[in-house]
């Protein structure tokens, strides 16, 4: 009899196991947006880059994001987080800020240097 008394509970201690590793699973699954935040990739231009002409495109990937700006003015994304502003460079260095922020009220920034001559 104890044999079976000790089968009952390994079994019933690896089912409560495997039902807690599911739990938390499933709630790392549904909390991933906000453990991991906004996330913004410039696909366009390259932080530093020289451009010879006065307009450059600036293009990139935002996830997650309730709202993005460029310069302090406000831009969309497509479906897929897509996103691609003209920007209006001056001679000399110019710095280009976007921001994004969620709905968590949590911001991240990404900061660009680009060189006109």
């Amino acid at each position: 009899m104890p044999y079976a008394q000790n089968t009952r509970t390994m079994l019933y201690i690896m089912l409560t196991t495997v039902c807690a590793i599911i739990i938390f699973a499933y709630a790392y699954y549904q909390m991933r947006d906000f453990l991991t935040g906004p996330v913004i990739a410039i696909a366009t231009p390259q932080n530093g880059e020289t451009s010879r002409t006065e307009f450059v495109t600036v293009s990139g990937n935002a996830q997650r994001i309730s709202g993005i700006t460029l310069n302090d003015r406000k831009i969309f994304t497509d479906t897929n987080g897509l996103f691609s502003e003209m920007v209006v460079l001056s001679p000399g260095y110019n710095e280009i800020e976007i921001s994004v922020k969620d709905r968590f009220n949590r911001e991240k920034t990404a900061l660009l240097e680009v060189v006109y001559r």
